[in-house]
């Protein structure tokens, strides 16, 4: 169980609830002689001086090489740093286990591995928990689209398909709409066919979402000319907007 201890010390923090999420997990592990803004931004969201992250790594296959990669690049930064083995897990309190960090960082991969293990293992109730005492949820790709009630996945990588997410947020997202032209017409469809629930969210790589307490609060641009497109309305009458992001820097 969560102690009273550590969900106070979030709560004075950190009241609200807040999820980032990247389209693309190359606009997070950037290249070594650039400044990785989008990690700085997940830690800068916690209100922490030197925040405590964990780093879930279950939809590559806890790939040793990734893990090594997110220790590499980001030790240098003003955190500490642990991961979640979910092949080897270290307890199965993961509840307790949440409570100890500020930002939880979810890395991309098979959308729909991850979500069966999170069920599996009830990992999914333990993010909400965390996630409503104030540690600041965030990931790209698989990481950004699982917070949503269903999301667009390409985890079988011939076809797109709807996929329940773990209702976090209200609404659809999908990732990688300026890399396959596919995606918004496949989530337009899923809309209109009760599939996918409205607000939706196309999101361009180089594009990052940020919401509080479950409202879209603003896009931010890692690079690039990508763009987020936020589809609302109902079945056989949906209305698009798009939005420019803010440039992060």
């Amino acid at each position: 169980m969560v102690s009273q201890e550590m969900m106070m010390a979030h709560q004075g923090v950190v009241s609200k609830r807040q999820i980032f999420g990247v389209s693309n997990s190359t606009a997070v592990f950037v290249p070594p002689w650039e400044r990785p803004v989008a990690f700085e931004k997940m830690l800068e969201l916690t209100g922490v001086s030197c925040p405590r992250v964990c780093y879930i790594g279950a939809a590559r296959g806890d790939n040793p090489a990734r893990i090594e990669e997110y220790y590499r690049f980001f030790n240098k930064l003003n955190c500490n740093l642990e991961h979640l083995n979910m092949t080897f897990p270290e307890t199965d309190d993961f509840e307790e286990y949440f409570s100890r960090f500020d930002l939880i960082y979810i890395d991309g991969g098979s959308t729909k591995n991850l979500l069966a293990l999170f069920k599996l293992w009830k990992i999914d109730s333990a993010l909400k928990s965390a996630y409503e005492n104030g540690v600041v949820m965030s990931g790209a790709s698989a990481g950004l689209i699982c917070w949503f009630q269903g999301c667009i996945t390409d985890s079988l990588p011939s076809k797109l398909k709807p996929l329940p997410g773990m209702g976090l947020i209200n609404g659809s997202a999908t990732p990688h709409c300026n890399s396959r032209s596919d995606r918004i017409p496949v989530l337009k469809q899923s809309l209109n066919a009760g599939l996918l629930n409205f607000p939706a969210y196309a999101v361009d790589d180089g594009v990052a979402v940020h919401f509080v307490d479950e409202s879209f609060e603003g896009a931010y641009g890692l690079g690039g000319s990508g763009r987020l497109y936020v589809f609302t309305g109902e079945k056989g009458a949906i209305e698009e907007r798009v939005v420019v992001p803010e440039p992060l820097r």
